[in-house]
């Protein structure tokens, strides 16, 4: 019913959505990212699918074999700078432009309101580049990501950030520098001291997501426009359980 109640919605209005309209899309395997790639494809559009799981992209691919034309994937690993450097580059590589870019790919961490410090101690929270772990997918690395690929978006794209209503549960001043130290809400455990770090790094990382659209906005605002969008909820994989998901 969601889908169709969005095809239609694409349909009525005044600016349809155009042949090879390219879409570059981020954590396209699963959850909100691959709804969008059927979305797309659906109504003519052509996508661009990253995701870190080279096999899952070519099973999409696979399962999309009607639209093979009008699909092409880019493996990048979102934990790793580097590598969302090199996948920038390839699909700089890959198409002529960009008219919307999505930054969707993201994860979380699996908590409950107990022994939260214990948690932290006892997860692997450190990127490759030894930031934490959420807040690098989430956010730095959209960050580099947008930043490699805006030049490539046509005068009048959009780029897409899927944030979070969560974003009300910090007040900002955890992405705030200390000094010439990173923002609290970068650091791993032992580099770090910022209370409850674990159950408030997603609501970090959507907050740091929204101040980069409307930054992005401040500076180009005759050109390409940037959006957030909430999905409410939705049951996708991004809890890394199944009870999440429910």
């Amino acid at each position: 019913i969601t889908r169709q109640y969005v095809l239609d919605m694409i349909h009525r209005s005044k600016n349809p959505c155009q042949d090879d309209l390219v879409v570059v899309i981020t954590g396209a395997t699963g959850g909100l990212g691959q709804a969008i790639v059927n979305i797309v494809l659906e109504v003519g559009g052509f996508v661009v699918a990253v995701d870190r799981d080279p096999v899952a992209l070519a099973t999409l691919v696979q399962q999309k074999s009607k639209y093979e034309n009008k699909i092409r994937t880019v493996v990048a690993d979102f934990a790793d700078l580097e590598s969302v450097a090199r996948a920038a580059k390839e699909v700089a590589q890959q198409v002529t432009r960009v008219d919307i870019l999505v930054n969707n790919a993201g994860i979380t961490y699996s908590i409950d309101d107990k022994d939260d410090d214990i948690k932290l101690a006892e997860q692997s929270l450190a990127s490759k580049q030894n930031f934490d772990l959420l807040f690098q997918i989430n956010y730095l690395s959209h960050f580099l990501w947008t930043d490699l690929l805006l030049p490539h978006t046509t005068s009048q794209g959009r780029i897409v950030s899927v944030t979070s209503g969560f974003s009300w549960g910090v007040n900002g001043t955890g992405l705030v520098p200390n000094g010439e130290s990173d923002p609290p809400a970068s650091r791993v455990v032992g580099n770090q001291s910022w209370p409850r770090h674990l159950a408030m790094a997603y609501s970090h990382s959507k907050l740091g997501q929204i101040w980069h659209m409307a930054e992005i906005n401040r500076r180009n605002q005759n050109s390409t426009r940037a959006l957030c969008a909430c999905p409410s909820w939705a049951a996708t994989g991004i809890s890394g359980s199944e009870q999440g998901r429910q």
